[in-house]
C-alpha cells in the first residue's frame, strides 16, 4: 500500500510517525506524539490545552482502565482502613 505525502504523519522532531503509533497531536508544535513522546515531555501531567487526544487510540482505554483500578484499589483501602476502627 502506497502512502501519498500528504497522508504521512510527522512526529515532534520531523520523522515520519504511523498512525498506528499516533496517539495524539500538539497544536502548539504541529507534530504528532507517540506514547514515548507524551510520557517525555509529561503533556498529561502538565495538563497541556495543546494536546488533542486521538480517542481511538488503545493508550486511552488501557489508561482509562488503570484508573479506574487504581480508585477501586484505594477505595477498597479506605474501606479496610476504617473497619478496623481508625
Amino acid at each position: 500500500m502506497k502512502t501519498n505525502k500528504a497522508d504521512a504523519l510527522y512526529g515532534l522532531y520531523g520523522s515520519s510517525v504511523s498512525r498506528a503509533r499516533a496517539v495524539g497531536y500538539c497544536r502548539l508544535h504541529k507534530g504528532v506524539l507517540t506514547v514515548r513522546t507524551l510520557k517525555k515531555h509529561d503533556c498529561l501531567r502538565k495538563q497541556c490545552r495543546h494536546l488533542e487526544k486521538y480517542t481511538e487510540h488503545d493508550f486511552w482505554r488501557q489508561r482509562a482502565q488503570r484508573k479506574a483500578w487504581r480508585k477501586a484499589r484505594k477505595e477498597s483501602l479506605r474501606k479496610q482502613i476504617y473497619s478496623y476502627g481508625g
